[in-house]
């Protein structure tokens, strides 16, 4: 792919071009007017960057035009970028926040384009279009701060919520325990139902003090059609988390 081409099949040299590739997406967006992500995994894939740039459109390389990669087949693609860029953004992370994310542990130099300019620019340059963006549409719970210390106050509110859809709530501790929440700080262990969330804006308000573990508290927003069951009906989650870390 460092010629800008992709092999599609190695038995018979068969590739797509760039370009090719590129008249594709034009003629899906004219035709959906619908915004286009595109993630490329592979050695050399930044090369395509330049053939792929146009408006309203999202590209994200694994690599630069001239990195090869290799990934450890027992790993099964664990190791991948996207593998880790999705694990960001199934965390609630958007497209942009997830992708320096899961670039910080990973050996190669990924690269995003999102202002249609066919580059990878500098993080503050990029970002006015992914900031926007989630995997599930942009709905986490939302802490009044990042970190909290002895003698702040933890504050957790919800965003607003469709007329059409459940939702149930969560908080996991640092040690990896899972509790739900039917309403303001209404906490309960997980166990084999899921109370559907009954409050209002603010999930949860807790002092923070010595007796508070520290670590990561991973935040739980799972949403489904107004009726149905979560348990019954995975296909239909709209699943997105949040975080806030007690230090």
């Amino acid at each position: 792919m460092n010629d800008g081409n992709i092999l599609l099949n190695p038995a018979t040299n068969e590739t797509l071009s760039g370009a090719e590739l590129g008249v594709m997406l034009n003629d899906y967006q004219q035709a959906t007017q619908n915004q286009a992500i595109v993630i490329l995994e592979s050695a050399y894939s930044g090369a395509l960057l330049p053939a792929l740039q146009g408006q309203n459109r999202v590209i994200v390389s694994s690599t630069t035009t001239d990195q090869a990669v290799q990934y450890d087949p027992d790993l099964l693609g664990r190791d991948a970028f996207s593998s880790q860029y999705f694990h960001a953004l199934r965390r609630g992370g958007n497209f942009h926040s997830a992708f320096y994310e899961a670039k910080r542990n990973y050996a190669q130099t990924p690269q995003l384009d999102d202002d249609g300019d066919g580059t990878f620019t500098s993080h503050d340059e990029q970002g006015r279009v992914t900031a926007q963006l989630c995997l599930n549409g942009c709905f986490t719970p939302k802490p009044s701060q990042g970190v909290y210390h002895n003698g702040d106050s933890i504050r957790v509110t919800l965003p607003p919520l469709p007329v059409d859809k459940d939702q149930y709530v969560g908080i996991a501790l640092p040690d990896g325990s899972i509790f739900v929440l039917s309403d303001f700080n209404a906490f309960s262990s997980l166990g084999t139902s899921l109370p559907l969330w009954q409050g209002g804006d603010v999930m949860l308000e807790v002092p923070v003090n010595t007796g508070l573990p520290r670590g990561t508290y991973p935040l739980f927003l799972l949403r489904v059609p107004h009726g149905v069951n979560p348990l019954e009906n995975p296909e239909l989650w709209e699943l997105n988390m949040g975080s806030l870390v007690v230090a």
